[in-house]
């Protein structure tokens, strides 16, 4: 299992037609690719969580000049087994660690290993888990 932390923002909209589109267009004209993407609507509202491959603070000030509310977190990047099991494993050992679960999501390409984004409370208790699983992994490899 690979592990790295990395940042990700959460921008709320109004649940309209374009609303992302006009976000992702911000994002692009100051070359800054989206990694990972996850979008929600409820009613009226909108929720968007992105992973940009550029440095926090100037995704920030680009966001916050063009009128959005932003949040930006540490979250943890993961790269599991695609198979039957995986994500209960994960958290299983979160849980049994008293790492509370904030928001999970994630795909795969169709090969044998899924990419997720998990963000837990608290963060430092976190990281202990998820690298003594990493270590694991990697002793039986």
């Amino acid at each position: 299992m690979l592990t790295q932390k990395t940042t990700q923002f959460t921008v709320p909209l109004q649940n309209k037609p374009g609303e992302i589109a006009r976000l992702t267009q911000i994002l692009e004209e100051e070359h800054i690719n989206i990694s990972g993407i996850m979008a929600e609507t409820h009613g009226d509202e909108a929720v968007v969580r992105f992973l940009p491959e550029k440095e926090g603070a100037a995704v920030r000030r680009l966001l916050l000049g063009a009128g959005y509310m932003v949040f930006e977190k540490q979250v943890f990047e993961l790269k599991l087994p695609n198979k039957p099991g995986e994500i209960n494993r994960l958290l299983r050992h979160l849980i049994d660690e008293a790492v509370g679960l904030v928001s999970l999501y994630g795909t795969t390409a169709g090969d044998e290993s899924a990419r997720l984004i998990l963000s837990a409370q608290p963060v430092d208790k976190a990281q202990t888990v998820l690298a003594k699983m990493a270590a694991k992994t990697h002793a039986v490899a």
